[in-house]
Order: C-alpha cells, then structure tokens, then sequence
C-alpha cells in the first residue's frame, strides 16, 4: 500500500505543478476594461470647450490613450478639449498583451452663424448669435426671464436689463444670460421655487444678484446635468444651500459671492463633478462646501471662510480635489473628512478655525499635502476611528493644542512635514494608535 500512494503521489505532483501554472499565467494580466467615457457637455457653440471624462478599470499597469493628438493618460481622468468642428475622440485602453477596447465620445461643435432665430423670436441679427434683450418697462423684448427663455433659440443671448425680477426661471436650452450694469442692478428672486433650475447641456449665468426667499428645502440655484458656467452672480439662500449639484452635472462655478444660506453654500453629491474656482464662500450655516456620494468635484482658489459648521465637509465615499484655497474663520474644522472619503487636499492655507484645521474621522485614505495649517483652536490635524491618511510636507505651525492629535485606532503615514510651534506636543497619539502611525523626515 504505501508503494502505490507514493506511485499516485508522484503522478499528481506534476500535475498540480502544471495547473498551477496555468492558473498562474490566466490570472496574472488582467483586461482593462473602459467603464465611461463621455463628453461634458456634449454640444458646445464655437469657440468654447468640453470636457472628456473617462474612467478605466481591470489592471492598473494598463495603457490608457485619447487620439486626435491627446496622447496617453490616466486609468480615471478629466481633460480640456476645444475641438474647431465636431469631433470624435476615441479612448483606447489595452494592456502587455495587447487586449483590452475603445470607446469614442463624440463633441458635435454649433456653429455660431448656423443658428437660425425662432420665428417667435423679435429680433433677426444675420451672422450673429441671436440676442434678446430683457427689460422691465417694456424697452426691450419681453419684461420678464421666463417669456425670453421660452421664445429663445439654443445659442441665444439673453440681456437682462436693471431690475428686481421675481420669478423662478428654468433653463433647459443652451443659453447666456447676462445682467446688465453693476452686480446687483439686476436680481432673480424668488419664493416656493428654485431661483434657477438648470437641466440643459451647457449654459452661461453672469453678473446677477439671485436670491431665494423662501423656507423649505430648496436650492437657490439647483443644477440637475450639464455644464452651467455660473460666474460673477451674488447668490444667497432662505432655504437650504445656495447651489446645488447632483446627478451627472459638470458647473464652472468662478468667481461667485455664495453666502448666508440656511443649509451649506454649494452642495455636491450623487456623482457631479465640476469646477468650482476663485468664489468668495462665506456666512453658510452648514459647511461652505459639502461634497458626498461619490460626488468628485475640483475646487480651487476659493476663500471658504466664517460659516458656522466646517469650511469643507467631505463624506459618503466623496472625493474631490481640494487645492490652493483659503479656509478661516469656521467655527468648527476647516475641512472635515469621514466616512470612506478620499480626496487630495494640497496647498491650502487652513487656519484660525475653531477647532481643528483638517479632522479625519472613520476609515479614509486620502492625501494630505503641502497645505499650511496654522493657528486652530484644536490640532492642526485630528485623526480618529479608524483614519489613516498621508500626510506630507505641510507647514502646522501655531496651533492650541499638538500639531497632529491621533486617537481611537486611528493612523496614517507621516512625513517631512514642519511640526513645530505649536502649543502642546509636536504629537499627541493614544496607546491603540501607536502601532497604525508610520514617521519619517518630520521636524518636530
């Protein structure tokens, strides 16, 4: 007997060996595979620009390519495109063994002399982008926002002359509709309805005062989808936050004044992006910015400063790129991030804040990069449950209490960042948390 198992013994040793390496040689490569591609908006009138947006899965040694002259890029990104005529770009994404696919995104470009006016619409300018003039005793075209709208052609332009205009107004067109004068001749106010509700592929809002005056739980501006630029307007809330952003939407919100809402001033969530730069973010009774769901906003250049919750709350899987803003002033963290967040916070300046400047609570990964963070009534960062960041090259200086506070099983990777000046310890780290915190190059 022990003859005949040490006989089968050597016939199925080689076996496993073989099936072993077959596996092996199976299982190895794995095919990328194109999850979206898409083109934010889909339409643009010459001269402007989309967006492509792509997001690449199954191997992350795969090659990720964009023709017409793009060139190689990452597995998940964004990049900036102003094609002369409509254009189909084409994603290939493939890996060592030359499998994987394609997808294209197509920018269909209007040309702007192409644009017929309706026949309901007063005026007929040849070669031009139709125009419409908006004026509330009776010198232009129509007197009220909404009679434009519904008259106007996508691509028109839409004047508003001086005025208080209260009505709700719905864009579903490509439009540009601009306040005439000053910021603040021409308000869009508004009660029992969104001041602007935006579900168009693209669109320009500038230079208006837009108020909403009403309780309940209703955005000032909400944007379901498309790309709304929205800049140079004064917007406030009476009922819950000043703008608000879901679904697929991609807004250019610049150089904004967003403040004393009843909820948050922008609130991004259910996988919007966007572009959210050089706005004045203040006065908020929730957090000046709140992203959530999934949601993966870039904001930048933004002074966030003296709400009444946290300058930036990110959560619910949200990440974000969080990049040269100012944040002061908040009474509680100047950025708070929880809840299987991740985004990338670089460069800022975190400061003066009520509590802690960045407090990091429940499992995340995140980076944290290059910010300076300085004078907060707490910490400079506060890292707790389960967080465990990278934290590098910041300045956390002048702080209340230690540079970087980790308790309750938290952690993360720590390094070359400037610790000293501040009130108590360098570091303050529970017992159940030394084991999780990783140090190097740091001057404490």
């Amino acid at each position: 007997m022990p003859g005949i198992l040490t006989a089968i013994a050597g016939i199925l040793g080689p076996i496993v060996t073989i099936l072993s390496l077959i596996s092996s040689h199976h299982t190895a490569i794995l095919v990328p595979q194109i999850e979206v591609f898409k083109s934010i908006p889909p339409e643009i009138i010459d001269g402007g620009e989309a967006t492509l947006s792509w997001s690449v899965s199954g191997g992350k040694d795969a090659k990720v390519a964009i023709d017409q002259g793009i060139g190689e890029q990452p597995l998940v990104g964004t990049t900036i495109v102003h094609p002369g005529r409509t254009t189909a770009y084409t994603l290939t994404a493939k890996n060592s063994e030359g499998k994987g696919g394609s997808l294209t995104a197509t920018v269909i470009v209007l040309q702007k002399n192409a644009i017929s006016p309706s026949q309901n619409s007063p005026k007929e300018i040849a070669d031009e982008i139709p125009s419409i003039v908006v004026d509330q005793m009776g010198r232009g075209d129509y007197t009220t926002i909404s009679q434009a709208i519904a008259a106007a052609v996508s691509g028109s332009k839409i004047t508003i002359r001086k005025g208080v205009y209260n009505e709700g107004i719905v864009i579903d067109k490509a439009l540009e509709i601009v306040g005439e004068g000053n910021l603040g001749d021409v308000v869009i106010r508004a009660k029992g309805v969104n001041a602007i509700l935006f579900k168009a592929v693209s669109g320009i809002v500038s230079n208006i005062m837009i108020k909403q005056n009403s309780g309940g739980n209703l955005y000032c501006v909400s944007i379901l989808e498309g790309c709304l630029e929205l800049k140079g307007c004064d917007i406030t809330s009476d009922s819950s936050a000043c703008i608000g952003v879901r679904n697929d939407a991609y807004p250019k919100l610049t150089g904004n004044k967003i403040h004393s809402s009843k909820q948050s001033g922008i609130f991004i969530y259910g996988d919007a992006e966007g572009q959210i730069e050089g706005n004045d973010i203040y006065g908020n009774t929730l957090s000046g910015i709140e992203i959530k769901d999934n949601a993966n906003p870039t904001i930048s250049n933004n002074k966030i400063h003296d709400g009444k919750a946290s300058g930036i709350y990110i959560h619910g899987d949200a990440e974000g790129q969080i990049e040269g803003n100012d944040i002061y002033g908040n009474k509680f963290s100047g950025i708070t991030i929880k809840d299987n967040a991740n985004p990338t916070i670089s460069n800022n300046k975190i400061h003066d804040g009520k509590m802690a400047g960045i407090l990091i609570n429940t499992t995340i990964k995140g980076i944290i990069e290059e910010n300076q963070i300085y004078g907060n009534s707490r910490a400079g960062i506060e890292i707790r449950e389960g967080g465990s960041p990278i934290v590098r090259k910041n300045i956390i200086n002048n702080n209340r209490y230690s540079a970087i506070w980790i308790h309750d099983n938290a952690g993360g990777t720590f390094e070359n960042n400037d610790l000293i000046g501040n009130k108590m310890d360098a570091w303050d780290i529970s017992k159940d948390s030394e084991s999780r915190v990783i140090k190097s190059g740091n001057i404490e």
